[in-house]
């Protein structure tokens, strides 16, 4: 299973005293892989770093740097599929470039993708992945 992880999954995640940190294991275990582009990795640690720490954020991208299950892809287009919020536009990016199976995320945004035929991208809710995964 390959997914794009929206930064807000990982935010909910990354903390062991979370009841969603099943999916980093599960990650870390290589149970799963995601697709990451700059942009993304650049979210990422803006966020991690606000919401935990630079040490957390220093960890986990640590981490990323050597699983075997981290895909890196750099998407030519910007199919500007969320007008709501065009910030989310590379998590669909990185799906379409990847063909990923789908994105992970808790962000009313992406609800927009469920009208739109073509690039047909899912999405999945942090729990509904859980379930997937567990």
């Amino acid at each position: 299973m390959i997914v794009v992880i929206d930064t807000n999954i990982w935010v909910m995640a990354i903390s062991p005293r979370s009841r969603y940190h099943l999916i980093y294991e599960q990650f870390v275990a290589g149970n799963f892989s995601i697709v990451l582009s700059n942009a993304i990795v650049f979210e990422y640690r803006e966020i991690l770093i606000k919401k935990d720490s630079a040490e957390t954020s220093d960890a986990f991208f640590s981490l990323i740097g050597w699983l075997p299950n981290v895909y890196q892809v750099e998407p030519p287009y910007s199919l500007k599929l969320i007008p709501s919020d065009p910030d989310d536009d590379k998590f669909v990016d990185a799906v379409v470039r990847e063909l990923a199976d789908f994105i992970v995320t808790e962000d009313a945004h992406f609800q927009v993708l469920k009208n739109i035929a073509f690039p047909l991208v899912a999405v999945k809710g942090i729990d509904e992945f859980l379930e997937l995964i567990h």
